[in-house]
């Protein structure tokens, strides 16, 4: 059978990408102090089965995703390390009619007006037109997701919430 690389690629660059944003918000930093460390991903990459020519596909669209986010105002408002309860990675569990649910938001804060932001980022990527109706549909593809994230953190704090996805490669916001 074929080997399907390019999405094996397209996973691991989003885990390599995800990795970044968790090490930049533990150091309580802004996007704009995202480094560029191909020797690193190409590590990284490795470590998730990332071989030969398709390595440096991999560290590539790393490369753009990270690049995007260090100039984004978007980026840069998502991972606004001053925002208070700002958290990236944040791994919550809690008994969902009658079962255990566990999950992994990306990114969460309260900004200034007091709203629980839910941030989840999306390394997918879209070429051509409709950008908007790939925004749309790729809401709806994970709105169940978004859904579970919100109703665990209304249980921690029940504050307004806005929920939405990110997509780095794209440098564009999609908000639920």
């Amino acid at each position: 059978p074929d080997f399907d690389w390019a999405g094996i690629v397209a996973k691991a660059a989003g885990e390599v990408v995800h990795a970044e944003l968790e090490r930049l918000a533990r150091r309580g930093l802004p996007p704009a102090q995202l480094q560029v460390r191909p020797e690193a991903w190409r590590r990284e990459l490795r470590t998730l089965g990332v071989t030969g020519e398709h390595l440096e596909v991999g560290v590539a669209r790393v490369e753009l995703a990270i690049r995007r986010m260090s100039s984004s105002p978007i980026a840069a408002r998502l991972l606004d390390p001053a925002m208070a309860e700002a958290t990236s990675e944040l791994a919550l569990s809690a008994v969902v009619d009658g079962s255990v649910l566990s999950l992994r938001v990306d990114r969460t804060f309260v900004d200034p007006d007091g709203v629980r932001w839910i941030v989840d980022w999306k390394t997918g990527t879209h070429e051509g037109t409709g950008l908007d109706d790939f925004l749309e549909g790729e809401l709806g593809r994970y709105a169940p997701q978004l859904a579970r994230y919100a109703e665990l953190l209304r249980r921690l704090d029940g504050r307004p919430q806005k929920i939405g996805l990110y997509f780095p490669l794209l440098d564009a916001w999609h908000e639920w």
